[in-house]
């Protein structure tokens, strides 16, 4: 579908298109990104931009591609060896409906300090009606090491100072790389916790980070969208060892269900930078339509 289609003038958008995809080294995968994933918008969390890239550490890069323009934080790839702490984050707006002009305000992680494990890039977006909304693209610690947990609890802090902020016609979307696990809880339901929905989780198989995610999108009323779509229910991340696991997921307000969602594995195997397999270690892209 062109994304000319995607929109109806005048009077707003019809249905906004949200993409959740963690392609690793974002390098090598932009311009396969730009002419094969058609989307509103495109978060792209826990990147690597590699070492011939401008620094963009403390400020906020921005690159035109054919069909995106795209707003680069974090850190390029100093050939040492990938952690948490130099991953990047990614947002590519269509440029068929956004235009520099609409970016309102740019937000990031660099705010917690430069100890800060994960990354996190927020920006708003406002054309008089036609659209308000904000993207926060979050890639959230792994749950190893002792400080995890405090620097998971930082980067949520940062996260909420700003989405609280916004105005009430304002709509958040959250596009994240969770490293950790939301299952379903037993003996909590709506209308106490719906921050998932219940499409592909098990009973009680939340992981400590997952937990303290579902309370964060519950305090401030969202949920795991991709949870409430039957086609959103397969792995996302995939190992060397051939197992794989659910941990890329695309948030929005609780007023908000998605029309469709699609993991879009086949076409993150064509997204790869090299012929390896999509188990080897790769994520798979995941894709929710909202009406808007």
């Amino acid at each position: 579908m062109n994304q000319a289609e995607h929109c109806r003038e005048p009077g707003g958008l019809k249905h906004i298109d949200v993409v959740e995809y963690n392609p690793q080294c974002l390098w090598y995968k932009i311009h396969r990104i730009d002419s094969n994933i058609k989307a509103h918008v495109i978060g792209c969390p826990g990147t690597m931009m590699h070492n011939r890239t401008p620094g963009f550490v403390d400020a906020v890069w921005k690159q035109q591609s054919k069909n995106y323009l795209w707003l680069h934080h974090g850190a390029p790839q100093r050939n040492t060896k990938w952690s948490s702490r130099n991953c990047g984050c990614s947002i590519a707006l269509a440029k068929k409906l956004f235009k520099e002009t609409d970016i309102r305000h740019i937000y990031t992680s660099e705010e917690i300090g430069p100890k800060c494990k994960g990354r996190g890039l927020m920006v708003e977006l406002k054309r008089r009606g036609l659209f308000h909304l904000a993207v926060l693209c979050l890639y959230l610690p792994n749950e190893k090491g002792i400080d995890a947990r405090d620097c998971l609890k930082e980067l949520l802090k940062w996260a909420g100072k700003h989405a609280d902020a916004l105005p009430d016609r304002c709509t958040l979307f959250l596009p994240m790389d969770g490293n950790l696990k939301l299952g379903l809880l037993e003996g909590i339901k709506p209308p106490e916790d719906d921050a998932t929905g219940t499409v592909g989780l098990s009973w009680n198989n939340t992981s400590p980070h997952g937990h303290i995610m579902r309370d964060w999108l519950n305090h401030h009323h969202m949920a795991a969208s991709s949870t409430f779509v039957a086609a959103g229910n397969f792995p996302t991340y995939f190992y060397h060892d051939d197992k794989s696991t659910r941990i890329d997921f695309v948030g929005a307000p609780k007023t908000l269900t998605p029309l469709y969602g699609h993991v879009l594995r086949r076409l993150s195997y064509y997204l790869q930078s090299s012929k390896k397999k999509l188990y080897n270690v790769d994520h798979a892209a995941v894709l929710l339509r909202f009406s808007y």
